[in-house]
Order: structure tokens, then sequence, then C-alpha cells
């Protein structure tokens, strides 16, 4: 912080850091078959 500027760090206090997630899979289902078009990503 000076007369003519402010510096601000809006960055999460995490941001940059490694994060490892213990995940638990409760149900696996089969894939839909989508609508058909290929390029929608569905």
């Amino acid at each position: 912080l000076s007369n003519e500027t402010v510096t601000a760090d809006f960055n999460h206090a995490l941001a940059g850091k490694d994060l490892t997630f213990e995940v638990e899979v409760v149900e696996v289902t089969p894939a839909s078959s989508g609508c058909g078009d290929p390029t929608c990503g569905c």
C-alpha cells in the first residue's frame, strides 16, 4: 500500500498446493445412450 498503488492478492490460500482427496465409489451405473450427436459431448 502506498499513496498511489494498492496491491491485493485474491488467490485462495490453497492455490498452487497439491491436494489429495480420498473418495468412495458408492454406485456405478451404465452409461446412457446420449442424444446421438457425436459433437455435443453427452
